[in-house]
């Protein structure tokens, strides 16, 4: 179990609360599953977590949500030639999907 798999099951976040599915993404499957979800969204909701973010630093978990899901992709560890890496670059730079961001000074 990865880390991030270990904080939740520990947590009180539960994966379904009824409304908005949660689910970590951390293998290639689980980035296949993300983007048969993800696309064709136009608009997502942006978060991110990490170490000494700037210039030098690490994004360790980036978290984008639909009005139903929101996937937690654990990105630490991961390099820029990785699916789940290249998959993130996309929708990221895909001009079309409007993100939405609440406050991203500290992420």
């Amino acid at each position: 179990m990865d880390f991030l798999s270990e904080k939740l099951a520990s947590s009180s976040l539960t994966a379904d609360d009824g409304n908005m599915k949660v689910q970590v993404v951390t293998t290639d499957a689980d980035v296949d599953a993300a983007r048969l979800v993800l696309e064709g969204h136009k608009l997502l909701a942006l978060d991110s977590e990490g170490i000494n973010l700037g210039r030098n630093g690490k994004i360790c978990l980036v978290q984008l949500s639909t009005p139903t899901d929101c996937f937690l992709f654990d990105t630490h560890g991961k390099d820029a030639t990785s699916a789940m890496s290249i998959f993130l670059k996309e929708i990221l730079e895909d001009g079309a999907i409007s993100k939405v961001i609440h406050d991203f000074r500290l992420d």
